[in-house]
């Protein structure tokens, strides 16, 4: 008897012990069981609501008490859009654990209701419903952006921070998480709900290296973190190994960390009001609500077009043809049984033409534009990418497509004529695991873009020789030939050079910044969209910085649908040149 109530025992003390050694998570959701079953599962996730985008870190428990090896399928719904699913196999008497990033697509109306649903599918469920993070929503002038704030500090002020902007003049409702950082995620793919994390020194010194390092990627896309201190001495700030200050500002890629001096008790309350208003990511959803105006990708692609007259006459002839044709010739008086099967066969005839005219008007697959941003992280040996894309589709023989990188995917809304385009429309059909994508990112017949977000590890980098009295010369790693490319040393001068091909040395010439600007603008700016330009303004004109352009994007591209030929593609590169 007790030798049996051991055993039964043993497996949930194991587990409690293994929960007690992590630090805990803002919201714990678990399925209803089968009774007896013993089988324990939670789905631990970072954040305590639904962010409007990005995704939602969640680490998935499961104990399986059983002999057998089984197999759970963990699913996340959104309700602005998409489908996720991921698969946790878990050996008999063993406990698994993995993550999963459920993805929120941003919805770019002014007002919003954001919810994610999360459903277990496996041996011993008797519920698949886990439960949901939800956010209460509001609109777009009256709340601000969702800011992650750790443990401690939330416990400190949360509560004053939100009475200091609901009791302000404009009224605006503070939405965001408490987070612990202990349990930081350790994919930058985890941080993409926030527009701003905000913690102290000893958050940031109980982060692990691998969580800190996901940080500053998310960082170096655009993330702010903000960093309260009870000392900011040189020496301090330099234990703390925070990144160096370049003019008065410590940047990282697109983003920056902002350090600040507090008591250590309560919260600096009026700045930090002022620096979450004043945070660059206010505007995203007006960045996103942005592609629905003219801009370069859409305009190259131009609209798609429908012939009436064809169609018309389609109709036309198929009414013709299964009407009066049909009833008085094919199947006349007397012969009406004709019609069981005349009728059909017209109707399968008709089908099978008018799939003939849109392979001969459309073609197979489709064509497309893209613009690849590829912000260079050569200190991190990472290559953080952007990527806008528009494509007009024929006919599509298959969906479906692999995932090679784990990245972010968003349909965008590209009606300029103010009502939504067809892909927002099913966005609710989108699908993905961590492999592979379904449903309505591509549809036939169809003029559809997406924004892509991914980092990738890579040595690309340009590489700067100097020697005094004479102009600099130039090295890139970068796998592609740049077709011009600038830099602007630390003292502000800026340098060009044409036609750098990978692996050679290229002596650069004077230039300056109406030069840089002017390119920006012409070869930049012009088949760029919002977020794409959002990020080289983050980056232009930055002293140590260089900036290129090459013809050859495909191998920096993230890969979609196979069958969609990119007829138009540039490759923008940004980053910190490395002096030799």
């Amino acid at each position: 008897m007790f030798l049996s109530l051991h055993r039964r025992l043993l497996p949930l003390v194991l587990f409690g012990c293994m929960a007690a050694g992590i630090a805990p998570a803002a919201t714990v959701l678990s399925p209803r069981m089968d009774a007896g079953s013993g089988i324990d599962i939670r789905l631990e996730s970072w954040l305590d609501g639904c962010p409007p985008a990005g995704a939602v870190p969640i680490r998935i428990r499961i104990r399986n008490v059983e002999k057998q090896t089984h197999t759970w399928t963990i699913t996340s719904m959104c309700n602005t859009g998409g489908t996720s699913s991921v698969d946790i196999t878990v050996e008999g008497g063993k406990e698994g654990e993995r993550m999963m990033y459920a993805p929120v697509l941003l919805h770019p109306e002014s007002s919003y209701y954001t919810t994610i649903d999360f459903r277990v599918k496996g041996p011993g469920v008797a519920d698949q419903s886990a439960g949901n993070l939800h956010n209460s929503g509001g609109y777009g002038s009256s709340r601000t952006e969702f800011i992650g704030m750790s443990a401690g500090l939330h416990a400190k002020g949360w509560s004053a921070l939100e009475n200091k902007f609901s009791g302000s003049h404009s009224g605006t409702a503070l939405q965001g998480s408490k987070v612990e950082i202990p349990a930081a995620p350790e994919d930058w793919r985890g941080y993409t709900g926030l527009a701003q994390l905000w913690m102290d020194d000893g958050d940031w010194t109980s982060m692990s290296a691998t969580a800190k390092a996901a940080m500053l990627e998310w960082v170096a896309m655009g993330g702010d973190v903000h960093l309260l201190c009870g000392d900011t001495s040189v020496a301090r700030l330099e234990q703390l190994g925070l990144p160096p200050v370049v003019d008065s500002r410590r940047r990282v890629g697109a983003g920056e960390i902002h350090v600040q001096s507090w008591s250590g008790s309560s919260l600096p309350l009026d700045s930090m009001v002022t620096d979450i208003k004043a945070g660059k990511d206010a505007s995203r959803r007006e960045l996103m609500s942005g592609y629905s105006k003219k801009w370069g990708l859409a305009e190259i692609v131009g609209p798609l077009t429908i012939k009436s007259g064809l169609i018309f006459s389609f109709i036309a002839i198929f009414g013709l043809l299964v009407g009066p044709v049909n009833l008085f010739w094919l199947a006349g008086a007397g012969q009406r049984q004709r019609l069981f099967w005349t009728t059909p066969l017209l109707s399968l005839a008709a089908s099978g033409l008018l799939l003939v005219l849109m392979v001969l008007q459309d073609g197979i697959g489709g064509s497309g534009a893209r613009t690849i941003f590829a912000l260079m992280l050569p200190e991190q040996k990472r290559l953080a990418v952007t990527q806008e894309q528009v494509a007009k589709t024929g006919v599509l023989l298959g969906r479906g497509f692999d995932r090679a990188d784990a990245d972010l995917m968003a349909p965008i809304s590209i009606n300029s004529t103010g009502r939504q385009s067809s892909n927002w429309q099913s966005r609710f059909n989108v699908e993905e695991s961590e492999s592979h994508r379904n449903g309505a990112w591509f549809a036939s017949r169809s003029l559809q873009s997406h924004l892509l977000q991914t980092i990738r590890p890579s040595r690309a980098s340009i590489e700067i020789f100097s020697a005094e009295g004479s102009a600099p010369s130039v090295l890139s790693t970068v796998e592609a030939p740049l077709k011009r490319m600038f830099i602007v040393d630390d003292a502000g001068k800026v340098w060009a050079a044409e036609d750098v091909g990978t692996g050679e040395k290229t002596t650069m010439r004077a230039s300056d910044i109406a030069e840089l600007e002017q390119w920006m603008h012409d070869h930049a700016g012009k088949a760029s969209g919002p977020m794409v330009k959002s990020l080289l303004q983050q980056v232009e004109k930055r002293p140590g910085f260089a900036y290129a352009e090459a013809a050859d994007a495909s191998k920096f591209a993230i890969g979609t649908l196979p069958s969609v030929r990119w007829n138009h593609e540039r490759l923008l590169l940004a980053g910190p040149y490395v002096k030799r």
